[in-house]
């Protein structure tokens, strides 16, 4: 089973405790979308990384029960420490 449908699909055991009718979805592209990301270095050993995303659900997987919108806004915040292990 590819991640198409445990991510979109509804079986019917889901069916019956949900109410969701079943759902089957095909194998093929999930969606498409842009990523824009940034990093900083706030000290030697400190980066602070930033990004925001948008995708866009295509074919079945648009077309899931489960999907309320298609479309997908993401962001992540990270921090990051370097460290030197010396090895040499």
């Amino acid at each position: 089973m590819g991640s198409c449908p445990a991510n979109f699909g509804v079986n019917t055991v889901q069916a019956q405790r949900s109410g969701i009718a079943t759902f089957d979805p095909a194998a093929g592209p999930k969606g498409i979308g842009a990523r824009l990301g940034t990093e900083l270095a706030v000290t030697h050993y400190w980066t602070l990384h930033a990004s925001a995303g948008y995708t866009k659900l295509l074919g079945d997987a648009a077309q899931s029960p489960i999907i309320r919108t298609p479309d997908r806004y993401d962001a992540q915040l990270g921090l990051t420490r370097s460290i030197d292990l010396n090895w040499k």
